[in-house]
């Protein structure tokens, strides 16, 4: 017997689903990676702390492209999305991160872009819970969990920041 195709009424909140959450994650993919390269100079932990992230991130595009797979929708799925240089007036002086306080002023932002993204997941699973199939808002479930984990880390690492946002024992490349 042929295998069983999902019906339209499924099948449009699953993609449109699918092609938010792939999109938000080429987005994250391309802010950690960017991120990375910018606390190159200034702290070696903290870039491998983002390129940690942005592996995380590719691997959630994969999953999104095995479900994408599995519901057979993988042709509508946004590719990459090339790397954006919008960000705040603040940023356009100095692409590298080249003083504590820019630091903690970066910290600070990426904390809260990731509380968006987990808040964003976390709303994708609410708005499709029961109208897609469980595998795919489970894994909704996961990547906010995850990104939940991420803010821990970007908070701790923002612990380490003293009052006058300086870094306290960072590595610095000589």
């Amino acid at each position: 017997m042929a295998q069983q195709a999902t019906t339209p009424t499924t099948a449009q909140p699953q993609q449109a689903t699918l092609t938010l959450a792939c999109s938000h994650e080429h987005q994250s993919l391309n802010r950690y990676r960017m991120l990375s390269l910018r606390f190159l100079p200034y702290s070696l932990a903290l870039s491998r702390l983002f390129e940690a992230f942005s592996n995380e991130s590719e691997e959630r595009i994969q999953a999104l492209m095995q479900m994408a797979g599995h519901l057979q929708a993988t042709g509508d799925l946004p590719a990459a999305i090339p790397p954006s240089h919008s960000e705040g007036d603040q940023e356009k002086r100095h692409f590298f991160v080249i003083g504590d306080a820019m630091a903690g002023a970066v910290l600070a932002d990426g904390l809260l872009r990731e509380h968006q993204s987990t808040l964003f997941y976390r709303q994708l699973y609410h708005i499709y819970h029961g109208n897609c199939l469980p595998e795919l808002t489970g894994l909704l479930l996961t990547f906010a969990e995850q990104k939940h984990a991420e803010c821990r880390l970007l908070q701790e690492s923002q612990g380490y920041l003293l009052p006058d946002g300086c870094l306290s024992g960072r590595q610095q490349v000589a």
